[in-house]
């Protein structure tokens, strides 16, 4: 049985050492594109001041948070589209409706 789990061991370790050394992507591969950075604004702050007093509440006062928090990223996502942080927290209000 020893011998047995020291040759999966063996073969894992042959493995990973052969993938972590089969370099990168390869020299005709194109750099990838950095996105916007997520940037806090009135919006996305009460969003998250919403998201965070529904955690603390139930029911339709947790409803009432949630629907508040979803009003506040649509208009983050209106004054600024490309602002990632928008659309991370219209995406956690939906997950609470």
């Amino acid at each position: 049985m020893n011998r047995g789990r020291g040759l999966v061991l063996a073969l894992a370790a042959a493995v990973v050492t052969a993938c972590a050394s089969g370099g990168g992507a390869g020299a005709g591969a194109p750099d990838a594109e950095t996105g916007n950075r997520p940037r806090d604004n009135s919006h996305t702050n009460s969003a998250g001041v919403h998201l965070m007093q529904a955690g603390l509440s139930e029911g339709q006062e947790a409803d009432a948070h949630f629907q508040a928090a979803m009003q506040d990223a649509m208009n983050a996502i209106q004054e600024d589209s490309t602002n990632p942080k928008a659309y991370l927290v219209a995406g956690q209000a939906a997950i609470g409706l």
